[in-house]
């Protein structure tokens, strides 16, 4: 009996540096979950802390962003930074691109000295930061009419695409509201898009990842 005792103990002991690991989670940008049409040209990154150690904190971290998801293209690595910040760190790479799709990890250290392994991925993609990036052009009705007693305009575009799409992104804005949808499938999931501002100085506009549809 002492010796499955004793064999029981070992490994147990053995076992337990399994459950001592760190690890990040909850990767946010711009306290965003993986967001698409972000405008911020240093967005910042937030992730949360998981140790089995009690009272087990963060003493440094690194993040890495690439265009890819292998990690073949940096454009920023910060190198191990020796703090215990852990919300709104910002981005210091190189500039931004329009309409990009940016992947980041973040590893941590903790203060017992281990060391987590580089997060799962998360992304970001940029939205359009200057208005030269716009290419699109106002469509509207093509007679006068009420505006007050019309119907809503439907507007409609029929195209055809050979290729097999490796990533789309819509652009949508209006001067009022608009509901947009491509092969019968509603885009996003908001209503009253765009949202009310003072049309003739500034609008918004929304950005979809509509790759599926």
């Amino acid at each position: 009996m002492k010796h499955i005792v004793s064999s029981l103990l070992a490994l147990l002991c053995a076992a337990f540096p399994a459950f001592a690991q760190i690890a990040t989670q909850n990767l946010r940008c711009e306290s965003l979950t993986n967001p698409v049409g972000l405008d911020a040209r240093q967005p910042r990154f937030s992730w949360q802390l998981v140790s089995e150690k009690r009272n087990g904190r963060q003493t440094a971290y690194e993040i890495q962003v690439s265009t890819d998801a292998a990690w073949k293209n940096l454009v920023w690595s910060s190198g191990r930074i020796a703090t215990d910040q852990s919300i709104h760190v910002a981005y210091a790479g190189k500039p931004l691109a329009s309409g990009q799709k940016y992947w980041w990890q973040v590893r941590v250290w903790d203060n017992y000295g281990n060391a987590s392994d580089f997060s799962a991925p998360a992304f970001w993609q940029t939205g359009l930061f200057d208005a030269s990036d716009w290419k699109a052009r106002w469509i509207q009705i093509g007679y006068e009419e009420d505006s007050l007693l019309r119907p809503c305009p439907l507007f409609r575009k029929q195209f055809s695409l050979k290729k097999k799409i490796r990533s789309a992104t819509a652009y949508v804005t209006a001067q009022g509201v608009y509901e947009a949808h491509i092969n019968g499938e509603r885009v996003g999931d908001a209503y009253l898009t765009p949202g009310w501002t003072t049309y003739n100085k500034r609008i918004q506009y929304q950005a979809f990842d509509v790759t599926n549809l």
